[in-house]
C-alpha cells in the first residue's frame, strides 16, 4: 500500500514505533519519495537519532518544513533495516514479548520477557566480521548511536553514513550477563573499559549458532523479531530519504 502511494503522493508519513517505521521505509525505499515519521512507539530510536522528540507541534513543523537527508540502510538476510540487529539475548526478549501487554503497558511489558530470557542458558555464537572470526554470547550490529530508546551503544555510528558498528559481548554466565545489562542501563556498555565488550567497524557480518542447548537462536531487527540464525548482514542496504529537523 505504501509503495503504491508513492506514485501519487509527494510524501509518505508513518506513525508508530521503530518496527512499523522500518516496514514502511523498506516498502518505499528507492522510490525517491521522502518519509516523515510520527514517533508513537516504546523506544522511538529513529526519532532520537534525528533529535525529533515527541512534541506534537514540533513533529508537525518538521513534517511541513523539515529538511530531507538520505539514510543508509543495511540488510539482514536480505531484509532491510535502518537501526540495529540483535542476536541472542535481546532477540530472545523481543521474541518473548506479550504484544497485548506491550500495547497497554509499554516498557513494563519487557520486564517478564527480560527475566525469562535471563534465566535461559546463554547463547554461543560464531561471528565473522569482514573475514575475521570471533566468538560471542550476545551480538549487536548497529547502524545507529542509540539502542532500545535512550541507551547509547555505538557513539560513533550514524544512520547517514555507510558502515556498521558490531558490538561483541561475552557473558558466559547469568551473573556476567546481569553485569552487562547493568552496564547497558547505566550507559557504559561500550568497548571502553569493558574487557567483555569489543567493537568493530564492519561492512559484512555472518553469524551462526554454536549453542549446544538450542537448535535455533532468534534475531531481531529494529525491535521486531526476524527469524533465526544463520544470519548474513550487509552494510549496503537500500537508502531512504527521511524528513529531519533543520
Amino acid at each position: 500500500m505504501a509503495r503504491d502511494a508513492c506514485a501519487t503522493h509527494d510524501m509518505i508519513v508513518a506513525g508508530g514505533g521503530d518496527g512499523t517505521i522500518r516496514q514502511v521505509s523498506a516498502a518505499i525505499s528507492g522510490s525517491g519519495v521522502p518519509l516523515g515519521i510520527i514517533p508513537l512507539g516504546t523506544g522511538n530510536v529513529l526519532a532520537r537519532e534525528i533529535e525529533l522528540g515527541n512534541d506534537p507541534v514540533r513533529v508537525a513543523d518538521v513534517l511541513i518544513e523539515g529538511n530531507i537527508k538520505v539514510v543508509q540502510g543495511a540488510l539482514a538476510n536480505n531484509e532491510p533495516f535502518y537501526l540495529m540487529a540483535g542476536i541472542g539475548f535481546d532477540a530472545r526478549v523481543v521474541d518473548g514479548l506479550n504484544q497485548t501487554l506491550k500495547r497497554f503497558s509499554g516498557r513494563a511489558a519487557y520486564a517478564p520477557a527480560l527475566l525469562r530470557a535471563w534465566r535461559r542458558p546463554v547463547d554461543q555464537l560464531s561471528v565473522t566480521i569482514d573475514g575475521a572470526e570471533f566468538k560471542a554470547n550476545w551480538l549487536l550490529v548497529s547502524n545507529a548511536r542509540h539502542y532500545g530508546g535512550s541507551f547509547v551503544v555505538a557513539p560513533n555510528a550514524s544512520i547517514f553514513s555507510t558502515g556498521l558498528k558490531v558490538i561483541l559481548i561475552r557473558a558466559e554466565t547469568r551473573r556476567e550477563l546481569a553485569w552487562q545489562l547493568l552496564q547497558l542501563a547505566t550507559g557504559r556498555l561500550t568497548a571502553t573499559g569493558n574487557l567483555a565488550v569489543r567493537e568493530f567497524d564492519a561492512s559484512h557480518v555472518t553469524v551462526s549458532n554454536l549453542s549446544p542447548e538450542y537448535s535455533s537462536v532468534p534475531v531481531q531487527i529494529d525491535g521486531d523479531s526476524s527469524g533465526t540464525l544463520p544470519l548474513t548482514i550487509d552494510a549496503n542496504g537500500p537508502q531512504l530519504r527521511l524528513i529531519v529537523p533543520h
